[in-house]
C-alpha cells in the first residue's frame, strides 16, 4: 500500500498537465480576482474632503479658520484636503472644474460661507461628492450653531465662559456611538468570490483521485493490469491511490491559501491553522469524488472522467456564486429557499467551511460543516471501495 501511494505521489508531482488543473489555474484565477477586486476592497476607505478657502485678509486670524487648521490635522490623515486660492473666483473655478467639493470664505463679520457645487445624486444613490458636501455643510453650520450659543451665554453670563468644563459640557454633542460588528472581522465584499474560488479548486483536485484510480484499473492502464495480478489486494490498492492523491490535493491547497493569504491579502479571520484543516478535509471530499467517479465503468477512460470532473465542478460553482454578482444574487436565493441544497452540493459546502471561519465568532457553524463534509467522505469512500473491489474484467 504505502508503495503504491509513493509512487502515486511521485507520478503526481511530475505531470504537469494534472498540475495545471488542480495548482497554476487557480493561482491565475486568483490573481486575476486580486485585480478585479482591488478597487472594491479599497472603496470603504476614508479620504479626506477637498475643499478650497479663501484666504484673504479676513481669512486670517479668523476662529473659523482655526477650526479648519484643526480638521486638516484631525487622525493624522486628515478630514479636510485643503487648497488655498486668493479670491472667491479662483475658489469657483476649482468647484466648477470639480477638483474640491466646496468653497469656504469669512465675511467681514467673521461668519463662514459656503459654496458649494449642483448636486449629483439626485437621479439615483448618492455620490461620493454629496457626500462631501454634505460634511461640508455639517461642519459650516455646526460652528454657527456654537458660535451664536456661546455670544448667547456670553450676554447673559460672561462669567460663564471662565469655566471650560462648562463651556464644553455645552458645546458637545449628546450622541452616543458605539461601534458593534455583526461579523468576526470587519466585512469585505470580495472574500466570498475568494472564498468560492479555493472551493472549486479544492474540488477540481478530485482530477487527482480519479487518475490515481484509473491507472490502478487493470482494463485502462498496463500499470493497473500488473498490479491485478501482483499480490496486492484491490482495497490496499486503493487507499494507497487515494492516499497519494490526498496528499498531493492538501499540498496544492495549502499552496494556494499561503498564495491567498499573502499575496492576495485574503482574510480567514485570524484562524489559518482551523483553515488549513479545512483544506484537508475539503481535499478529502475531493478525493472521494475522485475514487469514486474512478472506480466506476465510464466509457472513454481517464479523459471521459477529468471532463465530467471538471463540467460538475464548474456547474456547482454557481451555487456558490463564483462568477459575478448576479450568480453571488442566484446562489443567495438559492440558499434562503432552499437550506438543504447548500449541504448537499459539496463546492458550496467547502465554501461554507471557509466562510464560516470568517464571519462566525463561535466555530459552531464551522464545526457542523465540517462534519458534513467528513460525513460526504466516508459515504463516497464506501461506495467507491464498494465498486472498485467488485470489479471484473474478461482479460487482462
Amino acid at each position: 500500500m504505502w508503495t503504491t501511494y509513493a509512487m502515486t505521489v511521485r507520478v503526481m508531482l511530475r505531470t504537469p498537465r494534472t498540475l495545471f488543473w488542480v495548482l497554476f489555474f487557480p493561482l491565475l484565477l486568483s490573481t486575476g480576482f486580486f485585480f478585479i477586486f482591488s478597487s472594491v476592497r479599497t472603496e470603504g476607505a476614508v479620504k479626506p474632503v477637498p475643499v478650497a478657502i479663501v484666504r484673504d485678509g479676513r481669512w486670517d486670524g479668523s476662529a473659523f479658520a482655526q477650526v479648519i487648521d484643526g480638521m486638516t490635522k484631525l487622525s493624522g490623515a486628515g478630514l479636510l484636503g485643503v487648497r488655498e486660492v486668493g479670491d472667491a473666483a479662483a475658489g469657483a473655478r476649482l468647484l466648477r472644474a470639480g477638483e474640491v467639493d466646496g468653497v469656504f470664505e469669512v465675511d467681514g463679520t467673521g461668519e463662514p460661507t459656503l459654496t458649494i457645487g449642483p448636486s449629483s445624486g439626485s437621479s439615483g444613490s448618492p455620490s461620493v461628492s454629496d457626500l462631501n458636501t454634505a460634511i461640508l455643510k455639517m461642519l459650516a453650520s455646526s460652528y454657527v450653531q456654537h458660535a451664536w450659543l456661546l455670544r448667547g451665554i456670553a450676554a447673559q453670563d460672561p462669567a460663564a465662559l471662565a469655566d471650560f468644563a462648562k463651556t464644553r459640557h455645552a458645546l458637545e454633542s449628546r450622541a452616543s456611538i458605539r461601534r458593534v460588528s455583526l461579523t468576526h472581522v470587519a466585512p469585505d465584499p470580495a472574500a466570498r468570490y475568494f472564498y468560492a474560488l479555493l472551493a472549486m479548486a479544492t474540488m477540481l483536485a478530485a482530477q487527482l483521485a480519479s487518475s490515481a484510480v484509473g491507472e490502478a484499473q487493470p482494463n485502462i492502464s498496463r500499470l493497473g493490469a500488473r498490479r491485478g495480478i501482483g499480490g496486492i489486494s484491490r482495497a490496499r490498492q486503493l487507499i494507497g491511490a487515494l492516499l497519494g492523491a490526498w496528499t498531493v490535493s492538501f499540498l496544492c491547497g495549502g499552496v494556494l491559501v499561503g498564495y491567498l493569504r499573502l499575496v492576495c491579502g485574503v482574510d480567514f479571520g485570524g484562524r489559518d491553522a482551523l483553515c488549513l484543516v479545512a483544506v484537508g478535509v475539503g481535499s478529502l471530499v475531493a478525493s472521494a469524488v475522485g475514487g469514486l467517479l474512478g472506480s466506476l465503468p465510464i466509457p472513454g477512460g481517464r479523459g471521459a472522467r477529468e471532463a465530467v470532473i471538471s463540467a460538475v465542478t464548474l456547474l456547482l460553482s454557481a451555487f456558490t456564486g463564483l462568477y459575478g454578482d448576479s450568480t453571488m444574487a442566484f446562489a443567495d436565493r438559492v440558499a434562503r429557499a432552499v437550506p438543504l441544497a447548500a449541504w448537499l452540493n459539496p463546492v458550496k459546502l467547502i465554501s461554507d467551511v471557509f466562510y464560516s471561519l470568517y464571519c462566525y465568532d463561535a466555530l459552531a457553524p464551522f464545526t457542523w460543516r465540517l462534519i458534513a463534509c467528513l460525513g460526504w467522505a466516508v459515504v463516497l469512500l464506501v461506495a467507491a471501495t464498494r465498486f472498485f473491489r467488485r470489479q471484473r474484467y474478461e482479460h487482462l
